[in-house]
C-alpha cells in the first residue's frame, strides 16, 4: 500500500507541476503537513476553460486518456436522499461542483512517460 501510494503521490505531482496555469482548470490544492494519497486526481473544468467538460473528456479519450466523472450527481439529488424533500437548486455549490469536476488517471503503476503523455495532450488541446 505504501508503494501504491508512494507512485501515486509521485504522479499526481507530475500532473502539478505540468498543468500548473492553466485558465479554467483548477487543480487539487495539498495543504502544508497534509499526506494526500490521490486514490483520484480530480480537478474542475470552469466557465473560464476552453471548452465544455464533456468536449474535454471526448477529446482525452480520443487520445487514449482515460478520464471520468465519479461524482455526477450531488447528494442531495440521489434517489437514497429524494425521502428527505430535497430539490435542485437547494444547494447551489454543490450543484456546480458536481458539474464541474473530472478525474485524470493517477494509477501506480503509470510510468514517468504515461504522465508526460497525459500533460502533453492536455497542454496541446489548450493551445
Amino acid at each position: 500500500a505504501d508503494k501504491f501510494n508512494s507512485n501515486r503521490r509521485k504522479n499526481a505531482e507530475r500532473l502539478l507541476e505540468g498543468l500548473g496555469g492553466i485558465k479554467g482548470l483548477l487543480l487539487p490544492i495539498i495543504k502544508d503537513n497534509n499526506n494526500h494519497v490521490f486514490h483520484q486526481f480530480t480537478i474542475r473544468i470552469t466557465e473560464e476553460f476552453k471548452t465544455s467538460r464533456q468536449e474535454f473528456m471526448d477529446y482525452l479519450k480520443s487520445h487514449g486518456v482515460g478520464c471520468g466523472v465519479y461524482y455526477p450527481k450531488p447528494l442531495h439529488l440521489h434517489p437514497h436522499f429524494m425521502d428527505m424533500g430535497y430539490k435542485k437548486g437547494d444547494f447551489p455549490v454543490s450543484e456546480r461542483m458536481s458539474e464541474q469536476v473530472l478525474s485524470l488517471p493517477v494509477h501506480p503503476s503509470l510510468s514517468d512517460e504515461n504522465m508526460d503523455y497525459i500533460i502533453k495532450v492536455i497542454r496541446d488541446y489548450v493551445r
